[in-house]
């Protein structure tokens, strides 16, 4: 196999893990994991997008980076600007 092979092969999985929110994530992945030459391959137009759709489609909402407060936001649709009732909007966190 063609390192370029394997270094798709290998973006591949890392997107369908559902770890990856973008190809940018899986290419540092990709770099952490010894493989220098990924931004090249993750460059080309094909494999670059077929990537993205992949982690478009199995990311699975974590936060990309670990220093960010686990979590999401909620926010109130009745709280939001022009809203009866609200005048800004309102955002609390849920664990």
């Amino acid at each position: 196999m063609k390192r370029t092979d394997e270094i798709r092969t290998r973006a591949y999985e890392l997107a369908r893990s559902g770890t990856h929110p973008d190809r940018v994530t899986v290419r540092s992945a990709l770099e952490r994991e010894g493989y220098a030459e990924a931004r090249f391959v993750l460059d080309d137009p094909i494999a670059g997008a077929h990537v993205a759709a992949l982690c478009g489609e199995h990311w699975q909402g974590r936060t990309a980076c670990p220093s960010q407060p686990q979590g999401r936001l909620n926010q109130s649709r009745t709280s939001l600007p022009g809203a009866r009732g609200g005048t800004a909007a309102q955002y609390t966190r849920v664990r």
